[in-house]
């Protein structure tokens, strides 16, 4: 393990029963999310795309098999910090994207030994276009509906994570907080 935390694999009766109960229904509607963007992606031939919808469905699947029995705090963070990089991967890509997609096509070569002209057509279309065809289409949706549903993976690991109880805090208490003091030997507050 690269992170050695204490044990955290669950204990029967660990996993809350509202994560069990209520928010496994929520689950599975976002494992199935997950995997049908994974198939919306590979027919957008967005294989890149696929591959990441694809690892969080298989993340969400681990932790919720079994009715969420392997679920933990811990593996709620974890999912909470990949879907949170992931809304801002996507969000970049929608974000730039909004005012209409770009379409580059480079034109052939010409010149001689000593110059070489490289043409390249750059050319604005509208982010759902029609005539572009089912892929240019497809693609459009992926790159609208992959930040919202990772939103709504945050969302739901965020309320389950909160479901788990919070360890208390061994031996800690409000009068035991100690002050280092500066190299001169005074501590924060005392008067002289």
């Amino acid at each position: 393990m690269l992170i050695p935390f204490e044990d955290s694999s669950p204990v029967d009766g660990e996993v809350p029963q509202v994560v069990k109960e209520v928010h496994s229904i929520f689950w599975w509607m976002l494992l199935s999310l997950f995997l049908a963007l994974s198939v919306v992606r590979v027919v957008a031939e967005d294989v890149g795309g696929a591959f990441s919808s694809g690892l969080l469905a298989l993340l969400v699947w681990c932790m919720i098999r079994d009715n969420c029995t392997k679920m933990t705090k811990v593996g709620c963070m974890l999912f909470i910090m990949v879907c949170t990089l992931q809304v801002f991967l996507d969000g970049i890509t929608l974000c730039g994207s909004v005012g209409g997609r770009k379409k580059y096509t480079r034109l052939p070569s010409s010149g001689d030994d000593k110059r070489i002209v490289v043409t390249t057509v750059i050319e604005s279309v509208p982010f759902f276009d029609a005539s572009q065809g089912t892929t240019y289409n497809l693609q459009s949706a992926t790159i609208v509906a992959a930040p919202a549903l990772v939103a709504l993976g945050v969302v739901l690991g965020y309320l389950s994570y909160s479901a788990f109880p919070s360890p208390p805090e061994e031996g800690y208490r409000d009068d035991d907080i100690i002050f280092l003091a500066p190299a001169a030997g005074v501590c924060p507050g005392d008067t002289q």
